[in-house]
């Protein structure tokens, strides 16, 4: 019984150790989540606001929330786009276009967490976690990426003027041909 007595304090102090780095891991992975969680808004939505971070995915248990953004270079898209206007500048035209104005980029969020101690021997040890997490643009679905309206921009600025200046009795052909050219085929 004494040598259990003697040893109650060492147990105490490795559960609070076990204590004191779950909660260090718990708070870690929430901080990764509320990075992922941002920058995936970003794309979609706006991203929420640090008050609203912190409530949403840090529990409200963060004292003070940072979050930075980067956008991505695009140094791949603009050697692609200098690629295609080497090999023909109207296809460099469209290129910049579509790739580099259109398009989504990569975009990065850093989010930084400052949260209090739960035991005084943590103070050094846990205070602040910092997570970095980056997407590279949205997913695309058929259709949301549509190059027709650049192209119809580019090479037929005049041709939607055309359709409507039809007399009547071209009027029809010419409602069908801009059905045609608008649908996407």
């Amino acid at each position: 019984m004494a040598e259990f007595v003697l040893a109650l304090p060492l147990l105490l102090m490795v559960f609070a150790l076990i204590f004191l780095m779950g909660s260090f891991h718990v708070r870690k992975q929430q901080v990764v989540v509320a990075s992922r969680y941002t920058v995936w808004r970003s794309f979609d939505a706006a991203a929420p606001d640090d008050a609203a971070l912190n409530r949403r995915e840090l529990g409200n248990r963060a004292v003070s929330v940072e979050q930075t953004h980067h956008d991505g270079s695009g140094d791949v898209l603009r050697i692609w786009v200098d690629a295609a206007a080497a090999v023909d500048e109207a296809g460099g035209v469209l290129a910049d276009e579509l790739i580099l104005r259109q398009w989504s980029h990569d975009r990065s969020t850093r989010v930084e967490a400052t949260y209090e101690s739960p035991l005084a021997i943590g103070e050094d040890f846990g205070k602040e976690m910092t997570f970095s997490h980056g997407r590279a643009g949205r997913q695309w679905v058929r259709g949301q990426a549509s190059e027709w309206a650049v192209l119809m921009s580019l090479y037929y600025p005049g041709l939607d003027a055309t359709f409507v200046s039809a007399a009547e009795p071209d009027e029809t052909m010419a409602d069908a041909i801009g059905r045609l050219v608008h649908g996407g085929w």
